[in-house]
């Protein structure tokens, strides 16, 4: 690899580095602050569904502030897939491991937001009421609740871990206790996010059949 190259790649793995932390775990967050809202009341979930729908220009927000930077950490991810060279298995290292998970965890959760994009948000008429009743529906699915948990556990790895990489990379954290007191923060992160997601999950799989019934009906009358 000539120099040039040395340099643009990595330019681009910092690139890749910074659009996983801003924006894309800041999204994340908001994603789960969002989602909680369904263990307040599937009420108060559908009001803060159709509250942020109307907000301006949100096609531009998803697109430039999601989207995008999605796709360029995608790319990138699955180019560190093809082209990093990682063997856990002669070098049994808990950093080796989690290279290698990190790698294969990004690929997972890239085809589930495929899955996710395309029956949620772009497989429905965007309604609050049918975003609800779908989540239900998939939850209540045995193939696609275990889907869901393998992706939950994914996310949660992908983001923490990530969080400790993006710490090394970009030199904020310098010295090795530093660096060893922050991955046991991390795997403390891990099981909080995993189990917060899980409990998410719980409640939109327990809505009860007076709420599912409500929520049909505001479906129905295209609300």
């Amino acid at each position: 690899m000539s120099q040039k190259e040395s340099k643009l790649e990595f330019a681009l793995r910092k690139l890749q580095s910074l659009s996983g932390f801003l924006p894309l775990c800041v999204f994340l967050m908001f994603h789960l602050v969002a989602n909680a809202v369904i263990m307040i009341s599937p009420g108060y979930y559908y009001k803060f569904i159709n509250t942020m729908a109307t907000i301006p220009g949100l096609i531009v927000i998803e697109l430039v502030i999601i989207f995008l930077p999605l796709i360029l950490h995608g790319c990138m991810g699955l180019y560190i897939v093809l082209t990093g060279r990682n063997n856990p298995r002669r070098y049994p290292y808990f950093r080796n491991w989690a290279f290698l998970l990190q790698r294969i965890s990004g690929v997972v959760i890239f085809a589930f937001l495929i899955y996710h994009v395309l029956t949620i948000k772009y497989g429905s008429d965007h309604s609050a009421a049918t975003m609800i009743l779908s989540l239900n529906a998939q939850f209540n699915t045995t193939w696609s609740a275990i889907f869901y948990v393998i992706a939950l556990i994914c996310v949660s790895f992908h983001v923490c871990n990530g969080l400790w990489g993006f710490a090394i990379n970009w030199g904020i954290l310098v010295g090795m206790r530093a660096q060893k007191v922050f991955g046991y923060v991390c795997i403390v992160l891990f099981i909080i996010l995993l189990i917060f997601w899980l409990f998410v999950m719980m409640n939109f799989l327990g809505l009860s059949d007076g709420v599912l019934k409500d929520l049909f009906i505001l479906q129905i009358n295209g609300f």
